[in-house]
């Protein structure tokens, strides 16, 4: 099948995208992996439908994934002749899947089937409006889908309460459309509240039995391209779906508000401890025997949460305690502190995440979280251009996450993700693998490498002990890392990938003077709340707010969970 580049080159089709007709004749069958979000699901419904009703190619199967170790740990496709995989929503590719994504880059893209890619605020509303012959979601719909995605709540004067409420009522007071309208943020609550979720239960329609499936993938199964349909089948699943916890079903919608409105309070004055032998950290339990023994011997309680009032800068380490079902939301330190302007929050796992929020008016316009990004992250390129780690470590991180280990979990200890392969180390660190060479590394022609391609498409457990000695020998900088892994907006930005630090706590220890990596994350997320700082300082005397960047670029996405 011919591969089509860029977007310009479909969209001017008849159709949409070009040999659709050769693509119906070849295959009956399509499987579908979506974004775990409320975009990620709109867009497989749409996909769903607009083969179904257009080629009669049916949706066999669907599967959610993300960003990190679920993009390892998902299924294998059938890749089968008369079975089309397809990827919507995300912005890596495979090879031999069909690409649609929404994103500013994509990689992968070469190994793909096609990519089919225009930047824009949702995924949906590209395929809804413009692949598909005739709409598929309402306009109404798609607006909801793109206002969420996109965080554009000032539209619509929203406040984080509607975003955050998980009972819908219809209001007679209200136009139909603006209950709709309202509907769709309860949709959107509940589907973040379930959505790591395994169901079983039998559809709405009575047509499919679901056994042990993850919630999401059961709702792009079960409802039409339509918000109704989402929230009847939700409720379906909330009426009658046994789960495989200790609960045994999911939480009401009652619950979810309760255990927000908990974690609401509990965040105000949210403090952490750290356990010193493994630099894990909890939301501070003065109560839990464990953090009573801890504190004894000289772990770290500190404060979880700061608010600049100067400033207008919250700056948070962690989420806190968020076992309760719907416990979390992203917009919780917006609702307790709503003057803030910006927050910074350090995700112990590796991720600083910076936005601004989104509940106000962006009145420091001239101020660029992802130029800020780029401008912290350059005065660090000289020391990560040279911490180099193992090929091994990072096909260790990949298969050893803690999606892999739920994932073993619930499929069962035979099961096996899709792994990080050959093809996914070409497509995203193709130029930057080195080994050692007679006076200093070199460059790896990974085509060329020996034995490379069998180790990469091995199994982490399964590799023996010679692929693990290759992989061992080959090396990555934790600098190409970070950039192809970090990524940023104006009011978002991202900084990920410096967990990997952590194979290496004797280079760590002799370049951060610390064998934390968390402490390097929260080092770097201080220096990047000064930098911001001394912007708004500018932006507030009139002057010219200038970046610095060293002209770094960063390769990843921004991550808006």
């Amino acid at each position: 099948m011919k591969r089509i580049p860029k977007y310009i080159e479909f969209i001017n089709e008849e159709v949409g995208i070009r040999n659709l007709k050769n693509i119906a004749k070849k295959y009956k069958t399509c499987e579908i992996f979506f974004h775990k979000d409320l975009d990620g699901v709109a867009c497989a419904l749409c996909m769903k439908e607009f083969l179904n009703n257009f080629y009669d190619i049916k949706m066999k199967n669907c599967y959610q994934i993300q960003y990190g170790g679920l993009q390892y740990a998902t299924k294998h496709a059938d890749m089968s002749p008369d079975n089309l995989p397809i990827i919507v929503d995300f912005a890596n590719s495979r090879v031999g899947y069909l690409l649609f994504d929404h994103h500013d880059r994509q990689a992968g893209a070469e190994a793909s089937m096609g990519v089919y890619a225009k930047p824009s605020r949702s995924n949906a509303e590209i395929i809804s409006g413009e692949i598909s012959y005739s709409d598929i979601f309402t306009p109404q719909d798609i607006e909801l889908i793109k206002t969420i995605d996109s965080a554009n709540f000032l539209t619509y004067n929203i406040k984080p309460e509607d975003v955050q409420n998980s009972i819908f009522k219809y209001e007679k007071s209200e136009s139909s459309a603006k209950n709709r309208f309202m509907m769709g943020f309860v949709v959107n609550r509940l589907l973040l509240a379930y959505k790591n979720k395994r169901i079983t239960v039998k559809s709405l329609d009575g047509r499919r039995n679901h056994i042990n499936k993850n919630i999401l993938e059961c709702l792009v199964m079960d409802s039409s391209a339509s918000l109704h349909s989402m929230f009847n089948n939700i409720r379906n699943y909330i009426n009658n779906a046994k789960t495989s916890d200790k609960s045994g079903k999911l939480a009401s919608p009652e619950e979810i508000k309760s255990n927000l409105t908990d974690y609401i309070e509990r965040m105000k004055n949210f403090r952490s401890i750290e356990d010193p032998e493994t630099g894990e950290t909890s939301e501070y339990d003065p109560t839990n025997r464990r953090h009573q023994f801890l504190s004894k011997n000289g772990a770290k309680i500190g404060k979880g949460v700061h608010y600049d009032e100067e400033y207008q800068i919250i700056s948070q380490y962690g989420g806190g305690n968020m076992f309760k079902p719907g416990s979390y939301d992203r917009y919780v330190p917006f609702k307790n502190y709503p003057d803030a302007n910006f927050i910074c929050i350090v995700w112990p796992m590796g991720l600083i995440q910076v936005s601004c929020n989104p509940f106000k008016e962006k009145k420091l316009k001239n101020i660029n979280l992802g130029e800020i990004s780029k401008e912290v992250l350059a005065s660090h390129q000289l020391k990560l251009s040279k911490y180099f780690i193992s090929l091994e470590s990072v096909k260790n991180e990949f298969e050893n996450s803690q999606d892999w280990k739920a994932m073993k979990k619930a499929e069962g200890q035979d099961y096996e993700g899709v792994g990080f392969r050959f093809t996914d180390l070409k497509a995203f660190y193709s130029d930057c693998v080195y080994k050692k060479g007679e006076n200093s590394l070199v460059k790896v022609d990974l085509e060329n490498e020996s034995g490379l391609k069998d180790a990469m498409n091995t199994i982490y457990e399964n590799l023996n002990d010679s692929q693990k000695e290759l992989l061992t020998n080959l090396k990555i900088a934790v600098w190409e890392l970070v950039i192809r892994n970090s990524g940023g907006h104006p009011s978002i930005t991202n900084v990920s990938g410096l967990q990997f630090l952590k194979y290496r706590k004797e280079l760590m220890k002799a370049v951060y003077n610390t064998e934390s990596y968390v402490e390097v994350l929260k080092q770097i997320a201080k220096e990047f709340i000064n930098n911001l700082k001394e912007k708004i300082d500018a932006a507030n005397k009139g002057e010219e707010v200038k970046y610095d960047t060293g002209g770094v670029v960063l390769l990843g996405q921004d991550i808006n969970e």
